[in-house]
């Protein structure tokens, strides 16, 4: 079994969109800390999704959607869809703080 990533201490730069971004876009901040806001049923979670498959074929891996407990082997593409409305703020690691250009946890 595989270590959880520890993301203590880790920074990513904060950029802010206003409006729609294009596939190509979202796939050029892969590996970055993303926050989208948006009513319900815009397409949020469609969006990023789609991308991640696209990610995955890029890469060569199987794409494979995590669910609890889920045995996942092998090299794969893991898109694990988290939503804030289902865990307790307690779950979280931290909370993002603003530090300049940078959110920090």
């Amino acid at each position: 079994m595989r270590e959880k990533p520890s993301t203590r201490g880790r920074r990513s730069r904060l950029s802010i969109i206003n409006g729609r971004i294009s596939d190509e876009s979202l796939m050029r901040l892969y590996g970055e800390t993303l926050l989208l806001l948006g009513p319900p049923g815009v397409g949020k979670s469609e969006t990023i999704r789609r991308v991640a498959m696209k990610l995955a074929e890029r890469k060569g891996l199987n794409f494979v959607e995590f669910a609890d407990g889920a045995d996942v082997d092998g090299d794969v593409f893991l898109f694990y869809d988290l939503r804030l409305t289902e865990v307790e703020p307690s779950d979280l690691l931290g909370i993002p703080m603003f530090e300049g250009d940078y959110v920090a946890f």
